[in-house]
């Protein structure tokens, strides 16, 4: 790491940044407490600004307490992000939720993205539009079926004890020990994983609950499709095919995207980098140097 600090937005976030790397082109990449440290190889060659988004990891609030949060706050702080390095043209690389926040980026801010890389994106129709799609279900059950209720009992266990609240970190931990496996096809993965989200309290389960329950009130019922018809920039989608976020929502991603590619990487779910590093970063390096 070369640099780090935070950015502060008009309204008052304080976003944690970590800045690597020196060489062209400079890629932005939000959740800096999950990927920073696991997407070492992508620094090796270019600048990569990892940054949390507001209310994770370890941005923070001018006052201590928690940011707004919505749609248009993602977006304008990606682009506070931008303005902040001064930066006219850059990479943008989102996963989860924020591959589908970097997309609407980009469609509002097509001059600013030259290449955009979605990984596990949220699908671009909410989720209800997609209870009906045999495949989607078949990757739910199975999610589901990797993730052991003697765990759940002892996670309700250790709640009853407090535990959430005295040892916070400790909980973290057991939280995302048994609940991981619902997100993840091939556990071997966990060894190769070294960035420890829990160290923020932003991270501990019930902020990110409340956190996401705030930001999806604000997608409501969302629609994007006419959004991704507006990207004008190359477009890699990298999609696993157990993720239990919705193949079916990539799929229509690409439909949209003018200039997209989907990858669909077997045998992996919502961690291709831990669970498929080879594959997956091959993809991005080959993408990044086309």
């Amino acid at each position: 790491m070369t640099q780090n600090g935070h950015v502060r937005t008009p309204d008052g976030a304080h976003l944690y940044y970590e800045l690597h790397g020196d060489a062209e082109p400079t890629c932005i990449v939000p959740a800096a407490c999950f990927l920073s440290l696991d997407w070492q190889s992508l620094t090796q060659s270019r600048r990569v600004i990892f940054f949390d988004q507001r209310n994770r990891g370890n941005s923070i609030h001018a006052d201590g307490g928690r940011s707004i949060v919505g749609l248009d706050y993602e977006l304008t702080d990606i682009d506070a992000i931008r303005q902040h390095f001064a930066l006219e043209t850059f990479v943008l690389i989102g996963w989860s939720y924020l591959g589908a926040m970097s997309a609407l980026y980009a469609a509002r801010y097509p001059q600013h993205v030259s290449k955009l890389i979605m990984i596990g994106a949220i699908p671009p129709r909410a989720y209800r539009h997609y209870e009906n799609d045999p495949a989607y279900q078949a990757v739910k059950q199975r999610s589901a079926a990797r993730v052991d209720e003697a765990g759940r009992a002892y996670l309700e266990m250790l709640r009853g004890e407090g535990i959430h609240e005295s040892d916070p970190v400790r909980f973290c931990h057991e939280y995302r020990k048994v609940h991981r496996p619902a997100n993840m096809y091939n556990l071997d993965g966990l060894t190769r994983m070294q960035n420890d989200p829990c160290q923020y309290p932003n991270e501990h389960p019930d902020r990110v609950a409340e956190n996401f329950k705030a930001l999806y009130a604000d997608f409501g019922d969302w629609d994007w499709r006419s959004h991704a018809q507006k990207i004008t920039c190359p477009t890699l989608l990298i999609h696993g095919e157990e993720d239990r976020v919705p193949l079916a929502g990539a799929i229509e991603w690409a439909a949209h995207s003018p200039q997209s590619t989907l990858h669909r990487i077997p045998e992996c779910a919502h961690f291709p980098w831990l669970e498929a590093p080879d594959i997956f970063f091959d993809l991005l390096e080959n993408f990044l140097i086309e």
